[in-house]
């Protein structure tokens, strides 16, 4: 009988130690924390429109591109509107070194948009408190 009462208080301990590895290897821990999702609404800077000029030959094509600056922190949003005029500089320049044909692509505007947010966050490069979600394609006309 007490051989009995062992094994049974045995595989009781060996059921809660089981159990309680378990919890903690498939994250079912109460006393984590659980990660936060920022509530703050976005806000975003808009961008003067920019205008790049491609020459081929003696063909003369222009794109127009509109963006908007998505974030959430009200010290980047006024960070990134007392410098909208270097952010178009740096736009005139990357959109420029483009193929004409790659942009009119969703590929290439995809490109242009990831290369833009790039180079804006270099900009900004040692200001850490930036938050600058994305870049955000508001318009683009080609002709």
């Amino acid at each position: 009988m007490k051989k009995i009462i062992l094994i049974v208080i045995g595989v009781a301990v060996l059921a809660i130690a089981g159990a309680a590895y378990m919890t903690d290897m498939f994250g079912f821990n109460a006393t984590e924390e659980k990660n936060t999702v920022d509530v703050r609404p976005f806000k975003y800077v808009p961008v003067p429109s920019v205008i790049v000029t491609f020459t081929k030959g003696s063909t003369v094509r222009y794109v127009q591109v509109v963006i908007q600056l998505q974030s959430r922190d009200e010290e980047s949003i006024t960070l990134l509107t007392d410098n909208v005029a270097l952010i178009q500089s740096v736009m005139l320049l990357e959109i420029g070194e483009f193929d004409f044909a790659e942009l009119q692509t969703s590929a290439g505007k995809l490109a242009m948009m990831e290369l833009l947010e790039v180079k804006i966050r270099e900009i900004f490069n040692g200001h850490e408190e930036l938050e600058l979600e994305k870049v955000v394609l508001t318009g683009f006309v080609v002709q």
